[in-house]
């Protein structure tokens, strides 16, 4: 099984974990400070953007939400940091996720595990993991669609929130003569 980091608890690479830290480092070489703001490597400046596709991406960040403009090119100062630590709003959302993560992660992380247990084999038991991930990533983006079309998010994160929250529900309710 394909660990996330570089290493794994017995410090060998995994090789899941080396595709992702070759990628991460890829794509903070690809990627652009900003659309106005090509990188530097190695002394070149380089963009994915042409001039006008820089042009109308910055337009369209500043005509969504105008304050971006007034912060444009100004350093992030240690009272910004502060700042943001004294936004009640961010705690809810904080106690939110580390909620839905406390119950979503162990269950990734040993799902592959527990269904080889059960007397599949090891591909199998991945297989039959990766259709919960698929079908999250469908739903995830299905929410993100209908949020972004009926301008509203606090439905749609308490829909995702409670549809995670059935599986372990499920499974911890289900009778204890129900096959695999």
């Amino acid at each position: 099984m394909a660990g996330v980091g570089c290493a794994d608890g017995n410090g060998f690479f995994s090789l899941g974990g080396v595709l992702t830290c070759l990628l991460g480092i890829a794509a903070y070489l690809y990627f652009p400070h900003n659309a106005a703001r090509p990188k530097d490597l190695f002394g070149k400046s380089f963009s994915p953007f042409t001039s006008r596709e820089a042009s109308v991406l910055v337009t369209r960040i500043i005509d969504n939400d105008p304050t971006k403009a007034l912060r444009y090119g100004k350093a992030l100062l240690p009272f910004h940091i502060l700042q943001t630590f004294g936004d009640w709003r961010l705690y809810g959302h904080l106690v939110a996720a580390l909620l839905s993560m406390v119950m979503i992660s162990p269950i990734n992380t040993y799902a592959p595990s527990i269904i080889e247990s059960l007397g599949f084999t090891s591909l199998q038991a991945n297989g039959l993991n990766s259709v919960g991930s698929i079908g999250a990533l469908i739903w995830s983006v299905s929410l993100a669609f209908s949020s972004d079309k009926f301008q509203e998010s606090g439905l749609h994160i308490a829909i995702g929130y409670l549809w995670g929250a059935i599986g372990p529900l499920w499974l911890a309710l289900a009778p204890e003569n129900v096959g695999k």
